[in-house]
């Protein structure tokens, strides 16, 4: 997983955001951390114009949740959940179904299943994304361990 740089006060201004946005917002920034383009359409992608000021860089926690402000409990919930949205979406992809193949298969209605392969973090509870991982033919395992 790549570690997340906060540039300038990028994080202050995230934390500020609505708590639903935060937590679209932090699913988004775990999938670049683990790699993958960002759910979320538009937005420039083009060549950067460098900047001739320094930027202040700040090392993320390795949870971007946390990062952004939520509780350390709620962080991890939705650190979890954001995981299990990711290896749902791959496998929906990889399964070559259609949408509502795929729906059927996993027990949700085609437009639960698009708001799930959308990241929409806030309309699902760890507990359902466990039971559709499960009904993928996932296994999902929690490791419980004293924090550092």
């Amino acid at each position: 997983m790549k570690p997340v740089a906060w540039l300038g006060d990028s994080r202050l201004c995230l934390r500020e955001f609505p708590d639903d946005a935060r937590r679209v917002a932090g699913h988004e920034l775990a999938l670049v951390q683990a790699g993958r383009e960002p759910e979320i359409p538009g937005g420039d992608r083009g060549e950067k114009e460098t900047m001739n000021e320094r930027i202040r860089i700040e090392r993320g926690s390795g949870n971007v949740f946390l990062d952004l402000g939520f509780s350390k409990a709620e962080a991890e919930n939705l650190k979890l959940r954001s995981e299990l949205i990711v290896r749902i979406t791959d496998y929906c992809k990889a399964s070559g179904l259609t949408q509502a193949a795929a729906a059927k298969a996993l027990g949700l209605t085609q437009p639960r299943l698009n708001a799930l392969l959308k990241g929409r973090i806030d309309q699902f509870s760890l507990d359902a994304l466990v039971n559709i991982a499960s009904r993928a033919g996932m296994s999902v395992r929690l490791v419980v361990k004293k924090a550092a």
